[in-house]
């Protein structure tokens, strides 16, 4: 385990996977909580209503989009939420299909390279012999 300065207040806090401290988790987990009461309410709002009536930060709520824990069906946020690789306008996450496809394709190559490359082992060294002499008496 190592120590972490929390990104929301910069409290030292120790977590394997985590980049909050775990009183900032609980509060962006009731913001969660908050946005998504709202949302069930009144789906078709606007990034700017859904922070106004609830108080919660308009990043935080584009955050919870990007990490795909809200769907941002009916929600105007396209003018927010752009791919990371190419651009486009997109709706959750961080990539549009097209990329998340290119991405996909470029691990699996490499995966599968990566496997071919793994070094034989020489004939040399399988002789099916054990090697026990220094330890006879």
């Amino acid at each position: 385990m190592q120590l972490k300065n929390c990104t929301e207040c910069g409290r030292v806090f120790v977590h394997p996977s985590r980049e909050i401290c775990p009183a900032c988790y609980e509060a962006e987990e009731q913001d969660f909580q908050k946005v998504k009461e709202f949302l069930r309410d009144k789906a078709h709002s606007s990034v700017d209503d859904v922070s106004d009536k609830t108080g919660v930060a308009k990043k935080r709520v584009i955050k919870f989009v990007r990490q795909g824990r809200l769907t941002a069906e009916g929600l105007d946020i396209e003018l927010f939420l752009s791919c990371e690789g190419c651009g486009e306008p997109i709706s959750e996450g961080r990539y549009c299909k097209e990329c998340r496809d290119k991405l996909v394709k470029g691990l699996t190559e490499e995966m599968t390279k990566t496997t071919r490359e793994e070094p034989q082992p020489k004939k040399e060294d399988i002789t099916g012999k054990m090697h026990l002499q220094h330890r006879r008496r």
